[in-house]
């Protein structure tokens, strides 16, 4: 199902509106606990976010704040103490919806200037891809335009030339309601035999990410903090773990088809008929694991580029392809 429109005009005016705060706040020696839930409080509260209406307007996904060769998918557990420092690079990326029509957008903060070219090359490649996103384009060739204009960028760090690079395994991607990627990709590289095209009435995030490593990546599977609900499998009763039902269904309630993660369900009640259990984190990895297990939500672990030392930049929109024009909604 389609977002609504004007539901999205309103989740990025509000998206916008944060990103100037998030500017005006954050500092070297931050916890990123602490940002996290700066940033996701504030969207609680510019939202009108009602715990009893948990779906109806909100949080899109966890706040991801990616910090060097980390690329994307990582947010804070719960009770984490990593600080953001003075060197580093960090991508903060957020959502915001309503009732299911999802604003997905994203910036890299950096308090050293030495940075500037590495933050550059991803700004401008998403600049480009927007300007190109139109009924009828090929999707792979706004993703050829993204690796040169990426790969036309260098850096000097610590008296050493880096050629950017765009990282290989993540693109941008349309936006359903409810359904963060959606049916097509906007690849951050030319895929040859990749020909799907852009439609009029389509909403897009448009991101890109530039490093200064190998562009190739990995995950880290045991620091896994996003979850989601599969939406391409059809779920039958038949086909969650006897134990896990009522965690199935605190989800549904609270996040329906949306991202999660593991912090904001610590603490929470589950009713096994006469019975509460409280969700700590011990519990709660094992009813996760059987979900995934059972195909039944979908594991997102942090990705990081293959190269430990290095450092990496996001830039990304949501838009809105019209006929005759494309709208920037996170603007």
């Amino acid at each position: 199902m389609n977002c609504n429109l004007e539901e999205m005009k309103k989740g990025g005016e509000i998206h916008y509106e944060i990103n100037k705060y998030i500017k005006n706040i954050i500092k070297p020696n931050m916890k990123l606990f602490d940002l996290a839930n700066i940033i996701e409080n504030r969207i609680k509260d510019l939202t009108n976010y009602d715990p009893k209406n948990p779906i109806y307007s909100g949080i899109a996904f966890p706040t991801g704040l990616s910090v060097n060769n980390c690329v994307a998918h990582w947010t804070p557990k719960m009770g984490c103490n990593k600080l953001l420092l003075e060197d580093d690079v960090i991508k903060i990326d957020y959502g915001i919806h309503f009732n299911g029509s999802i604003i997905d957008s994203a910036f890299t903060h950096c308090f050293n200037n030495k940075y500037e070219s590495l933050l550059e090359a991803s700004k401008t490649s998403t600049e480009i891809a927007i300007k190109m996103a139109r009924p009828d384009q090929l999707l792979n060739e706004i993703g050829k335009e993204i690796q040169e204009n990426m790969s036309s960028y260098e850096i000097e760090l610590n008296n050493k030339i880096y050629k950017i690079k765009p990282v290989r395994s993540l693109c941008g991607h349309k936006i359903n309601k409810f359904q963060i990627h959606a049916d097509k990709i906007i690849p951050n590289i030319y895929i040859k035999d990749y020909n799907k095209r852009i439609n009029s009435d389509e909403f897009y995030a448009v991101e890109t990410f530039a490093t200064t490593g190998t562009g190739n990546t990995y995950e880290d599977i045991d620091d896994c903090s996003h979850f989601m609900i599969n939406y391409n499998k059809e779920i039958k009763k038949t086909d969650i773990p006897n134990n896990s039902n009522q965690i199935y269904k605190l989800i549904l309630k609270y996040y329906n088809t949306m991202a999660f993660t593991d912090r904001w369900l610590i603490g929470k009640n589950l009713i096994k008929g006469n019975k509460k259990e409280i969700l700590e984190s011990k519990n709660l990895n094992k009813y996760l694991n059987n979900l995934s297990k059972s195909l039944i939500i979908n594991k997102y672990p942090p990705i990081y580029d293959c190269d430990k030392k290095s450092y990496s930049a996001q830039f990304e929109e949501t838009i809105y392809i019209m006929e005759n024009e494309t709208k920037i909604l996170s603007k």
